[in-house]
């Protein structure tokens, strides 16, 4: 694994266990090997766009090391609940390094932004979704969060929308045992 795009930089004078400065990056890999949920971003001022290794530049997507993704406090331990990072490829990023080697990425959240351009040359550019797929061109000069949180899209929040074939059982509150028999308007 060759890292060589960060050879310029010096690391900080003082003890500290991690580089304590702000950095910003793209996600260009989420296929994570060991389903941690972990992500490859190429990071602006410490990798180049360029996705083709020379003597003294550029760095393919498959050596960019994996980043740990923060994630809630209600994410789940020892399989107990279920959380998504949701960072797609293309997905612009906020991050520190835990390291001083640049090799230990901590991603702390997601920019929101408006994607006016479709990805170029995704083979050989960074700072881009590399499979060329994100942002697709319908979302194009619209917000990159989901329609729900921007409130742009209140179809999705119909829940008759939704085809329910089934009785949902939900328990009461309170000592009683029986459970209360709740169907969903709008199934089929």
């Amino acid at each position: 694994m060759k890292h060589n795009s960060h050879k310029t930089l010096s690391k900080p004078e003082n003890n500290s266990p991690f580089n304590q400065l702000f950095y910003f990056g793209i996600v260009e890999d989420n296929a994570d090997p060991e389903a941690l949920g972990r992500v490859r971003v190429r990071v602006f001022g410490i990798h180049d766009e360029n996705k083709i290794t020379t003597d003294w530049k550029g760095i393919p997507t498959e050596d960019l090391p994996w980043a740990t993704v923060l994630m809630p406090s209600t994410n789940g331990h020892s399989g107990v609940g279920r959380s998504a990072t949701g960072c797609q490829p293309g997905t612009q990023v906020m991050l520190i390094f835990r390291d001083h080697d640049f090799q230990s990425p901590l991603v702390l959240g997601t920019i929101p932004n408006n994607p006016s351009a479709l990805p170029l040359t995704p083979d050989t550019v960074g700072f881009q979704d590399p499979k060329g797929e994100f942002p697709t061109p319908e979302y194009l000069n619209k917000p990159s969060q989901p329609s729900l949180a921007t409130g742009s899209n209140t179809q999705d929040t119909d829940l008759s929308a939704v085809a329910f074939d089934s009785i949902k059982s939900i328990p009461k509150a309170g000592p009683s045992p029986d459970p209360v028999k709740i169907k969903i308007v709008g199934g089929s």
